[in-house]
């Protein structure tokens, strides 16, 4: 939000008062790198399940160090359905909601499956292949209910408005009946896409890796002393577990994970919530100053 809001700001300093967004190119082309991920988990089941049959029992017999373990580690993972191994890093997939929320904390929704919402887009997608029914999911979701949220907001707060291009109806029926194999093809990403655009775009820009929006705070907190200890001050201040909404323990147990993972923000990034909510909830609903 904190950069979009930026770049939003900067434009209409600049007299412009309308900006075009690319939200959607994505999630129409298969342009994520997690759709990528799921195919490559997808390979192993193309093997016939007979043959897997007679080698995961020998697999996973094995002592799981070095390649092995991480063979058996795929195999666990692809073997899941999805929608959960499309959602396995996240959080309350990553752990259990039990080790997380304090038991004073009530189950509003009335049940305990928290993918019921994406497990019903993924089965009422009007779709036969496993990527376009990923896909169908981050349209509803990650855009209907996120990004197109965060940029539209953000925009508006700069005095910006804003119009999304890949989100004409046509465009994206249009994509709908494009074949997943065009989409992410022997795992390249967007496909079509790229195909299309390749006599109007400089090489450099077509195969450039993608960088998003967000901002290093997985890094920031394990890393920067200062913002670290704001984090701890925080997140580790009694107050914040008086509301019953999560648990120290479990905050305890990722602030050591974190210290122990020096290649990933995974673990800072899943503290960040934590954090906001607890300011959030001092600023708007204690009425006092952060």
């Amino acid at each position: 939000m904190i950069p979009t809001y930026q770049c939003a700001k900067l434009a209409r300093e600049h007299g412009i008062e309308v900006l075009f967004a690319g939200d959607g190119g994505d999630e129409l082309f298969g342009g994520n790198e997690r759709y990528r991920v799921d195919q490559m988990f997808d390979l192993y089941q193309r093997i016939p399940s007979t043959l897997r049959r007679l080698l995961e029992p020998v697999i996973f017999a094995a002592p799981a160090v070095g390649w092995i373990a991480r063979g058996q580690r795929y195999i666990t993972k692809s073997n899941m359905p999805n929608p959960e191994r499309y959602c396995q890093w996240q959080l309350l997939q990553a752990f259990s909601p039990d080790q997380i929320f304090d038991s004073r904390l009530p189950w509003k929704n009335g049940h305990r499956d928290v993918l019921l919402s994406m497990r019903t887009h993924y089965q009422s997608a009007p779709a036969k292949s496993e990527l376009n029914r990923l896909l169908y999911i981050d349209l509803k979701m990650t855009l209907g209910d996120d990004d197109l949220q965060k940029v539209g907001r953000t925009a508006e707060l700069a005095g910006v408005k804003v119009r999304f291009p890949y989100l004409d109806h046509d465009l994206i029926e249009f994509t709908g009946s494009v074949p997943a194999n065009l989409k992410v093809h022997h795992l390249r990403k967007r496909y079509l896409f790229k195909r299309a655009t390749e006599q109007l775009l400089p090489a450099a820009i077509l195969q450039k890796k993608k960088h998003g929006f967000g901002l290093p705070v997985g890094f920031w907190l394990r890393s920067n002393p200062k913002f670290r200890e704001w984090g701890k001050q925080i997140l580790f201040d009694p107050r914040t577990y008086q509301r019953g909404y999560f648990r120290r323990e479990f905050i305890e147990e990722i602030y050591g994970l974190m210290e122990k993972d020096d290649l990933t923000p995974y673990y800072g990034d899943l503290l960040w919530p934590f954090l906001m909510l607890e300011l959030w909830q001092r600023r708007h609903i204690d009425g006092g100053v952060v």
